[in-house]
């Protein structure tokens, strides 16, 4: 309750359905009467009102989330979505504080970078993200000579946080992935290839999910 600070357990609670078309006032809708923008992080919240579990989305995070409507007292954070340009929110499945999409989200393709570059994740990881499952892979094409290929990846620049490696073949073109785990540092994050073989080397990466602070694990 931002009122009163009180805290509410609810043991049994109904399917609730939350329409972002609705505006502020309608049970499950918005918390405000704007329709919301295209390209903008819709934030999901359970509310109480009296005795019900209803629903509200918002463009405002945790700790001041959602305008509460009418007799709703309490509210309660699930987690995130994006809304992309096309007013469409992104498909994910929340799991306790895991929000993990449907499919994996591609940041970068074909990237030939050998200094640090910055990757833009601002519309795939929301601002209030703690921990993202970021993937990285490094593929090698046409090398003429071997030798230890790596993408390092970082979330402060600077400073490497986690590489993939992979050697190169002159008889058969190469391919190495991982998924790891990363702090979301202003939804940004960099990455660099440090070729060893001669040849082409190109570096992909995106996530496949990430953490919010929702009281869950």
């Amino acid at each position: 309750n931002p009122s009163t600070g009180r805290t509410t357990r609810v043991v049994s609670i109904a399917a609730v359905t939350n329409n972002v078309g609705l505006s502020a006032g309608v049970d499950n809708g918005r918390d405000q009467a704007a329709v919301f923008t295209s390209a903008v992080w819709v934030h999901f919240y359970l509310v109480l009102d009296g005795a019900t579990v209803k629903s509200r989305s918002s463009l405002t995070t945790p700790p001041t989330g959602p305008t509460l409507q009418g007799t709703e007292s309490a509210w309660a954070y699930c987690g995130p979505a994006f809304r992309d340009t096309s007013n469409a929110l992104i498909a994910q499945r929340f799991r306790g504080c895991w929000v993990v999409y449907e499919a994996f989200q591609s940041l970068l393709s074909g990237g030939t970078a050998t200094v640090e570059t910055a990757i833009n994740a601002a519309t795939r990881v929301p601002p209030n993200a703690l921990l993202v499952a970021y993937y990285g892979v490094i593929a090698e094409n046409t090398v003429t000579v071997a030798g230890l290929d790596t993408l390092t990846l970082r979330y402060i620049s600077g400073i490497d946080y986690f590489n993939v490696y992979s050697t190169g073949y002159v008889v058969s073109q190469q391919q190495n992935n991982l998924i790891f785990l990363m702090p979301n540092h202003n939804q940004n994050y960099y990455y660099l290839l440090i070729p060893g073989s001669t040849g082409t080397l190109l570096a992909y990466s995106g996530l496949t999910g990430y953490t919010v602070p929702n009281g869950d694990s």
